[in-house]
């Protein structure tokens, strides 16, 4: 018995554009580092121009939120070009395996006879004689499985 396994083509992948940032994605970080800045700086001459530390800690504070802003806008920027990337990846990854088994249609055999049934010294699952587990190992043939586990990734 034959069992043949219908590979089909994915939907639709799309690649909007060559690169991860969009231009107002670029527009939105740039305006929001130039009011940090901003915020920064008036926060700094702001600190500069009073003589005493507990007139200068509000000042300090603005600044500190300049810095918290340019940073939280600087990591979702770069949070949405790594998103970009995975999404291509996954575009390009899917096409891939795709194409890989079209090229050639995938047909698994079912257990007709149990003489292709392989184990190796130590091992407890029986496995198929062509398995990539037991690929390059001494085997011996399992004539009479009965109820030993069976391996997992060929299926035996």
């Amino acid at each position: 018995m034959r069992v043949v396994i219908e590979v089909r083509r994915p939907t639709s992948v799309t690649l909007e554009s060559s690169q991860p940032w969009t231009v107002n994605a670029l527009l939105f970080v740039v305006m929001l580092n130039v009011i940090a800045e901003v915020v920064i700086l008036a926060g700094w001459y702001g600190a500069s121009t009073r003589g005493t530390v507990s007139s200068q800690v509000p000042w300090a504070e603005t600044a500190i939120v300049g810095a918290i802003v340019a940073g939280v806008a600087d990591c979702m920027w770069l949070l949405r070009g790594r998103r970009a990337i995975g999404e291509r990846r996954r575009a390009v990854l899917t096409l891939e395996t795709w194409q890989a088994r079209s090229s050639s249609q995938v047909v698994v055999a079912a257990a007709s006879a149990s003489a292709d049934l392989v184990r190796a010294d130590g091992m407890t699952r029986v496995h198929r004689s062509g398995c990539p587990l037991v690929a390059g190992k001494k085997t011996n043939v399992v004539r009479r499985p009965g109820n030993a586990a069976r391996c997992g990734i060929c299926g035996a």
